[in-house]
């Protein structure tokens, strides 16, 4: 550090603390309070996904969330409230919309965290600590001094923070995370499918009423539903079970394949007159472009499926596609090759076997000739 270094250092400290009305020499500090500093101003929205542009509804259970979190006691050691729903329903939809509505008036600092599984969460607290420390993580460092230092950071913090646990559903996992002692000064935002226990605040999410689906489905159609019927549009709102996500695929669809709502609901029904037998909304609404798809793409959808979304992006998808094109030209033409080298084959043998016979034929001609 600057103080125990040589003297010429000393006579620059002094120079500096002649002029401090310009060098501001009072301000001055160790490296090491410069990274406390830095830390505990840490502001921004670290990982939190983007804003919907179609955001409806949800105006009374984002006011509801609000109002939970800024009256719990600021002497309690956690302020924590849950949000719970099935599949499909928007949980993180309004939690994303609450962050940006209360950055940076409410809080300077938001982070959302992949909290499906332990590696997720492990791998998104090394990475919130390398930004808070403003330095790289070593890998062999352990997981539970991460985790420590991540929730020392925060308790020492001077800026309001908010945390969220994006679909947790390990009640284990979320108490080994979960930072404790900030009071008012730091919230946290869980959102899971199921409602474990009693324990914390909760909000409960359902599905949109009519009007909501319709709004939403008009939004994200676009044109498709200009002069559409209000019933029409109705219709497919009852048929997908005013789900949001499955709303959102129905719309997608329609300005994908510029059909309008009357179009697509015909084809719907005519879907479900040939026996699907889908119950779940978001499969009802896929039934119509899964048929659309080639059989290499639903192949590496179906591979897909298997892994974590979060990661997945469209480029990927498409390079994971081209990549089994190729591999699928390539073993069709090995066996075109293998086939001709066949033919090829026997074709030599032929020849083979019946010169050999002419060759003998004419051995025996000769010989009775003779």
């Amino acid at each position: 550090p600057w103080l125990h270094r040589s003297r010429d250092y000393t006579n620059i400290d002094k120079l500096l603390q002649k002029y401090s009305e310009l060098t501001r020499y009072s301000e001055r500090r160790h490296p090491e309070q410069f990274a406390s500093a830095f830390s505990q101003s840490m502001r921004g929205l670290w990982a939190v996904p983007r804003r919907n542009p179609c955001f409806i509804g949800r105006e009374m259970l984002l006011g509801q969330l609000k109002t939970m979190l800024s009256k719990q006691d600021s002497k309690q050691s956690k302020s924590i409230v849950r949000v719970c729903g099935f599949g499909g329903v928007g949980k993180s939809t309004m939690v994303t919309e609450f962050c940006y509505r209360n950055f940076p008036s409410v809080y300077g600092l938001v982070v959302w965290l992949k909290a499906e599984t332990a590696d997720s969460l492990v791998s998104d607290f090394r990475s919130l600590l390398s930004d808070l420390s403003n330095e790289s993580i070593d890998q062999e460092r352990s997981t539970a001094e991460v985790i420590s230092e991540v929730k020392t950071r925060l308790f020492r913090s001077k800026t309001p923070w908010l945390i969220v646990f994006d679909n947790i559903e390990d009640e284990d996992l979320l108490e080994r995370f979960l930072p404790r002692g900030a009071g008012a000064k730091g919230h946290v935002i869980v959102t899971q499918r199921r409602h474990i226990d009693r324990k914390y605040e909760t909000i409960s999410m359902a599905c949109f009423d009519v009007s909501e689906s319709v709004d939403l489905l008009r939004m994200t159609a676009e044109h498709n539903l200009d002069g559409t019927d209000t019933s029409v549009v109705e219709k497919i709102c009852e048929k997908l079970g005013h789900l949001p996500l499955a709303l959102s695929i129905a719309a997608t669809y329609m300005v994908k394949s510029d059909v309008s709502g009357s179009e697509y609901l015909s084809r719907f029904l005519n879907a479900e007159k040939c026996g699907t037998g889908l119950n779940n909304p978001v499969e009802r609404s896929l039934s119509l472009t899964l048929p659309l798809l080639e059989p290499t793409t639903i192949d590496v959808l179906h591979l897909l499926a298997y892994l974590s979304a979060d990661m997945i992006s469209k480029p990927i998808i498409r390079i994971l596609i081209g990549c089994k094109t190729k591999h699928e030209h390539s073993m069709r033409l090995s066996r075109v090759q293998t086939n001709l080298w066949t033919a090829s084959a026997f074709a030599c043998c032929g020849l083979i076997v019946g010169g050999a016979m002419l060759s003998s034929r004419r051995r025996r001609t000769s010989s009775i000739a003779s």
